[in-house]
């Protein structure tokens, strides 16, 4: 357990200073998280209005407090208004350490042409986020450390972005996760430690190319930054075969690469007549001194309609 709770530490004094937020592998689905006025591909691709996922991401299959997320995802596009809409459920948990967030999303729609071929939307989401340290359930190597308290702090978020859209082509978007940034303390003797969480800054792009022999082609690139941390970015390449399958390869500055599977299940199903989808991804590192912790997994199950 000594060994688990210094990697926990480390993983800790990482989240200070580096990219605070959990990383989504099967970002389309989930563009509205990393930024508030962006469209996810069931409305580019699909033209569906309303889309809710829910997703599953273990990172390091073999360490056993490696982080874990969970996430529930909505938007809604009220097209008759130019308001776009939505919201998600997230908690993200390393070793005994977690929190739980809950937000809302609400955007704003600007068309350039009577056809809405062209998109500017601009928008933010407000969240409340729960931080819990489990310390009671650390075993310290000294008697007097054993019955430490578990600890909680809340805090309000809230994230700012513009998206520009060109139907059928690319977009491209700018967006600052954490604008107002979160302090606390967790304070256990005879250890104190702070929270802090600071702004970041996404830029997040892609294209739609229909070609002969892969479909259509879906390139995307997530450049991300946060001050005291290294730059960083994620490409990825989704190649939709058919309207009921795709694949996709991707990597960045993390030194893995992931390989990721989806499709449809049906369509017309549900209350709604809506299309069911699933996804996985596969990351495997390349780093050696990664292999010890093992590939990550994400899933995910999607409805539109």
């Amino acid at each position: 357990m000594r060994v688990l709770f210094s990697i926990l530490l480390l993983l800790l004094a990482g989240s200070l200073s580096a990219q605070q937020l959990p990383f989504l592998a099967l970002q389309k689905a989930n563009w509205n998280i990393l930024n508030p006025a962006a469209l996810t591909d069931a409305y580019e691709l699909e033209e569906s209005l309303y889309s809710i996922n829910a997703s599953y991401r273990k990172q390091w299959l073999n360490l056993d407090d490696a982080p874990e997320t969970f996430l529930i995802n909505s938007q809604f596009m009220l097209e008759d208004y130019n308001i776009l809409t939505g919201g998600h459920i997230i908690h993200d948990r390393t070793g005994q350490l977690s929190y739980t967030g809950l937000y809302g999303n609400f955007a704003y729609q600007l068309a350039f042409d009577h056809r809405s071929e062209q998109l500017l939307i601009i928008g933010l989401n407000i969240g409340l986020l729960q931080f819990r340290a489990n310390w009671a359930d650390i075993a310290f190597d000294q008697v007097e450390q054993v019955n430490l308290a578990n600890e909680q702090i809340m805090r309000m978020d809230v994230g700012l972005g513009a998206y520009y859209y060109h139907r059928d082509q690319f977009f491209i978007g700018v967006s600052v996760p954490q604008s107002l940034g979160v302090d606390g303390r967790f304070q256990s003797s005879p250890s104190t430690f702070n929270l802090r969480r600071i702004p970041h800054a996404y830029l997040i792009m892609g294209a739609y190319i229909d070609t002969d022999l892969m479909g259509k082609l879906a390139p995307s690139l997530w450049l991300k930054y946060a001050n005291g941390a290294p730059f960083s970015f994620d490409l990825n390449v989704r190649s939709y075969l058919s309207k009921y399958f795709w694949l996709g390869l991707g990597g960045g500055l993390s030194q893995s690469i992931r390989s990721e599977i989806g499709f449809s299940l049906a369509e017309n199903v549900g209350l709604y007549e809506g299309k069911l989808q699933f996804g996985l991804s596969v990351g495997i590192p390349l780093a050696a001194y990664r292999n010890a912790f093992g590939n990550s997994i994400e899933l995910t199950t999607i409805y539109n309609w």
